[in-house]
């Protein structure tokens, strides 16, 4: 159906459902792009920042073991010294059990952690032989296993492990980068989206209020005018329509024929009178 057909009502009608149809399109675009963003976010927290804390309580309990370590050759007593054994089981269990879960959280660092479980597990045995000897009063045997194979293995875990702390710290302030400037484009989207579609409804707007009413309507009150002047070959505009400017068209196309029909009999009762009167004075003179 021709929109200039439609009645003015329908069109309000339609440029505010046309509207409302664009900001909600817009809306969910926002929102589903937003809440993509939160999951992303909750996710990034979830698992990157998770599996750097767990490397951080990991290197916590690896810090304990050497203190363990440098202890146990101050103690005077053997049975401190063998009750060490018991906690370093407990240190290397826990940190087995954050390195599990950093794997589980960060399976894409799987293989380095691998690699620090393994080191991890000489350096625990490392440390139980250097409680072993100096619970059997030979320090100078704790102290060479200390300083030539304790001490290198546990100063290339802590560095790997800090390496792997400052890789993922890194991973995750780009990925929030990459997140922040998804938000952003996003805000942008939007507000472009909305004012995109402000401008053309407002277009939209213009034009049905410029061409589809006020301009009919000026043509059609200077047809009135002219039709005010007997001037009836001027055309009205617009009778084919069917909304309330047609109407008003369909309405002065039939005051212009009812103008002309009127006119036509004016002169029509005009001649018959002056046909009349010539009758008369012929009859007047004729008598």
């Amino acid at each position: 159906m021709n929109f200039s057909h439609w009645r003015l009502a329908a069109k309000i009608v339609f440029l505010v459902a046309l509207m409302g149809a664009i900001s909600v399109a817009i809306a969910v675009y926002s929102l589903g792009q937003m809440r993509s963003i939160d999951r992303e976010y909750a996710g990034l927290i979830g698992k990157e920042a998770q599996g750097v804390l767990h490397i951080s309580d990991a290197a916590l309990l690896l810090a304990e073991s050497n203190r363990i370590v440098y202890a146990v050759l101050t103690a005077q007593e053997e049975a401190a010294m063998r009750a060490e054994l018991s906690l370093l089981g407990q240190l290397q269990t826990q940190f087995q059990g954050k390195i599990a879960e950093a794997v589980a959280l960060m399976p894409d660092e799987a293989a380095p952690l691998q690699s620090i479980h393994q080191q991890a597990d000489v350096s625990f045995a490392l440390a139980r032989r250097i409680v072993e000897a100096a619970a059997r009063w030979r320090g100078d045997r704790a102290l060479q296993i200390i300083h030539d194979e304790f001490e290198p293995v546990l100063h290339a875990l802590q560095q790997e492990m800090l390496q792997l702390r400052q890789r993922s710290a890194a991973d995750f302030q780009q990925s929030s980068l990459q997140l922040g400037a998804t938000t952003r484009t996003t805000l942008l989207t939007t507000a472009l989206a909305g004012g995109l579609g402000l401008v053309f409804v407002i277009a939209l707007s213009a034009w049905v209020g410029g061409y589809q009413i006020s301009r009919p309507i000026t043509r059609l009150t200077h047809a009135m005018q002219q039709l005010t002047r007997r001037a009836y070959d001027t055309v009205v505009e617009g009778t084919e329509r069917h909304d309330e400017v047609g109407t008003m068209a369909q309405a002065l196309q039939v005051f212009k024929d009812s103008m002309q029909r009127a006119d036509r009999l004016a002169i029509e009762v005009a001649a018959r009178e002056r046909q009349l009167q010539i009758l008369a004075l012929a009859k007047e003179a004729a008598e």
